[in-house]
């Protein structure tokens, strides 16, 4: 979701900022680089991003804002890890912000765009396999539930940020926002189950959360 400055406090456009660095160093330093060595690998995580910002780019939004959207967090935190997927939603924000965004609220919409729905899917996804490792349970649990939780909690956030900021247009964010929200529940989860199925079932190299003998020979 895209937070306009105008919406937010000062103290969570900049103070975000260093809870945005924080996290990114430890990303970096955590991050499954090797992975990027494989053959094929690069373009692979390049051309989701590209997907994701092009998503991104198909939005609504009421009055001065947010604007509302698809995300892809959920897809690219189980198709390359948290760390690659913050860093990459680093990015995408960062491409999102360039063609007309707010660099002030690109701390804040880091945070919410980026860190909890990576933190909510990648956590998520550790719950749903407590419960049993199958192929469908990965489908529909982990990918199609995952997508719409992570965007619940992305949703809550948002709401989150924007009451902290103006107390007093409580009633305003919840009637008119939260709804909105809701309605992206569905689409987020069809298409993050729909593209991992298809990943999963064609090209299972590309899944990092995806085990063959796991999932599907039940190992």
């Amino acid at each position: 979701m895209d937070l306009v400055a105008e919406l937010v406090s000062p103290t969570w456009c900049w103070g975000t900022w260093v809870l945005f660095v924080v996290v990114l160093v430890h990303s970096a330093w955590r991050a499954p680089w090797w992975w990027l060595r494989q053959p094929g690998s690069v373009n692979v995580f390049m051309g989701a991003l590209t997907g994701v910002l092009v998503i991104w780019q198909i939005r609504a939004g009421l009055g001065p804002g947010p604007y509302l959207h698809l995300l892809g967090a959920t897809l690219l935190t189980l198709a390359f890890g948290w760390q690659l997927a913050f860093i990459g939603l680093a990015l995408v924000i960062a491409g999102d912000t360039a063609f007309g965004g707010d660099w002030a609220s690109y701390g804040v919409n880091a945070l919410v765009s980026g860190v909890v729905p990576v933190t909510v899917a990648w956590r998520f996804a550790h719950l749903v396999e407590r419960v049993g490792s199958n192929f469908f349970l990965y489908v529909f649990g982990i990918a199609f539930a995952g997508g719409a939780v992570t965007i619940a909690a992305v949703a809550a956030a948002s709401v989150g940020v924007l009451v902290s900021s103006h107390p007093e247009r409580i009633d305003y964010f919840i009637q008119e926002y939260l709804p909105t929200w809701i309605l992206l529940l569905f689409p987020e989860a069809f298409v993050t189950g729909g593209l991992l199925t298809l990943a999963v079932v064609y090209r299972p190299a590309w899944i990092v959360s995806f085990d063959d003998r796991r999932y599907i020979d039940g190992h």
